[in-house]
């Protein structure tokens, strides 16, 4: 099937299960408590899960020397929306809503349903940048405060711990013993799931009405959904073509909707979390037509 179609449905699956906890909490079934709780279970259990999940496989020097062209890619993936925040003159919180993508709740389902669990294993390293990137230029944009960055938060969060692990795993070969797996297995699919239930409270808690008639919000998220996608489409597109997975997985990161811990970071730094919050649910809602449009293009020309 086309990759594109593929992509498509892949993407409006995920957000079924979005509107499945828009309705949840419009109904007051599940709430804003439940979805951070389901949010920490995500973030400090299956999300690092998934990750070291996809490290158990036997060592393959090949493979090994790619993890660096994606750790290569991961910093210039994040580099390049800085700059067109600078360009467009941004404020502080569209200029962090356009560099931080929702590569874990979001990214890791879909490279994950897409090209399987190896694409965790090449997705792992974009995830480690933008765990430094949060906690270095996000922090210092939201606090105008260099002194504000910290380097312990960055090591402690929970998927730049497990990729350290899996990292450990993976190159001295430990086993993962056969109960732990068992529980894993049963884990993973949580995450997915979990994550779009999460999102779609929080579209719940946003004035739909603002949400889509604020044109400056639309002139952002194009920035976010097209724009830099497609610039970085174009950088990428003079890498060899035995790379094409590690290329498709780093696209999707660029064409990423807004990650949900800008909100939290605003809120930490006296930010306009509702400006934020309305960047995080429209990007999300318009990605489900950018990101397979993007997957098809780049299929096209590649």
């Amino acid at each position: 099937m086309n990759l594109l179609l593929i992509t498509a449905r892949q993407i409006f699956l995920l957000l079924s299960i979005m509107i499945i906890g828009w309705v949840l909490c419009k109904k007051k079934f599940f709430g804003s408590q439940g979805a951070k709780e389901l949010g920490n279970i995500l973030l400090y259990v299956v999300g690092p899960l998934v990750i070291i999940d996809a490290y158990k496989e036997p060592f393959d020097p090949a493979k090994a020397r790619l993890l660096g062209l994606c750790f290569l890619l991961g910093i210039a993936v994040h580099v390049l929306p800085m700059v067109l925040a600078k360009v467009f003159r941004l404020n502080p919180v569209q200029d962090v809503c356009i560099v931080m993508g929702n590569i874990g709740y979001l990214g890791i389902p879909l490279v994950s349903s897409l090209f399987g669990s190896e694409a965790v294993f090449f997705l792992a390293p974009f995830i480690v940048v933008c765990c430094i990137i949060q906690w270095t230029y996000v922090v210092v944009t939201l606090s105008r405060n260099k002194k504000e960055m910290s380097v312990r938060r960055m090591m402690s969060n929970p998927l730049f711990l497990a990729v350290a692990v899996a990292l450990f795993i993976y190159f001295l070969q430990i086993p993962i013993p056969p109960l732990l797996q068992s529980a894993i297995d049963l884990l993973k699919p949580m995450n997915a799931p979990g994550a779009m239930m999460i999102l779609g409270v929080y579209l719940a808690g946003s004035d739909l009405k603002t949400l889509f008639i604020k044109w400056e919000n639309y002139r952002v998220v194009f920035i976010k959904l097209v724009l830099y996608p497609l610039i970085w489409l174009l950088f990428i597109y003079s890498l060899p073509a035995k790379w094409q997975m590690i290329k498709l997985i780093s696209l999707i990161v660029a064409a990423a909707p807004t990650g949900i811990n800008v909100t939290l970071m605003a809120g930490r730094y006296n930010q306009d979390t509702v400006l934020s919050s309305q960047l995080i649910c429209l990007s999300t809602i318009l990605c489900a037509i950018t990101i397979p449009l993007l997957v098809g293009l780049a299929q096209g020309i590649w």
